[in-house]
This record gives C-alpha cells, structure tokens and sequence, in this order.
C-alpha cells in the first residue's frame, strides 16, 4: 500500500496500513511455505513408490527363480500346490 507524500495520515491509519501489509507477507509466506511442503511431500511419495516397485520386481523375479527350481524331489500334491500358490500370487506383483 503506497502512502502519498502530499497527505498527511493520522497513527491509527498508519497502524492500520501496516498491519494490512504485515497480512499480506503473512499470506504470501504461507502459501510459499506450503507449495515447499507439499513438493517435499510429493517426492516422498515417490521416492516410496519407486521402492515398492523395485521391491515388488525383485520379489517376483525370485519367485519365479525359486519355481524354476523346484526340487524334483518334491512331488505330489505339495508340488501342485506350490505351483499353484506362485502362479496365482505372481500377477498380484505386476499391480504394484
């Protein structure tokens, strides 16, 4: 707020002007402060996201190695079973 040279203003109006401009900067360092804070969280997130992912991808690369290597010595139903559980929890991976 510009205060003219050629008036004179009163110490209320004065007090008023300054108080207006200290809720101005207030304002605008709040919304500074809280575009800052919500970038820091966004990166968080992703910084999460990509672990997941990079967790989940590992998790179904081993999965799928440790189907490859079924001991032939597990046989019957336990070996159907095992194949059926990692068939049926490995697409859950691709979700993430």
């Amino acid at each position: 707020m510009l205060i003219p040279i050629t008036e004179y203003y009163i110490e209320e109006e004065y007090a008023y002007a300054l108080r207006l401009m200290r809720q101005m900067l207030e304002r605008q360092r709040i919304a500074t402060v809280a575009r800052l804070a919500n970038s820091q969280g966004e990166a968080i997130k992703k910084t999460f996201k990509d672990q997941v992912k990079a967790t989940a991808s590992q998790t179904k690369e081993s999965l799928q190695i440790m189907e490859g290597q079924l001991d032939t010595a597990i046989k019957g139903a336990v070996r159907d079973q095992l194949e059926q559980v990692v068939k049926k929890k490995l697409p859950k991976y691709n979700k993430l």
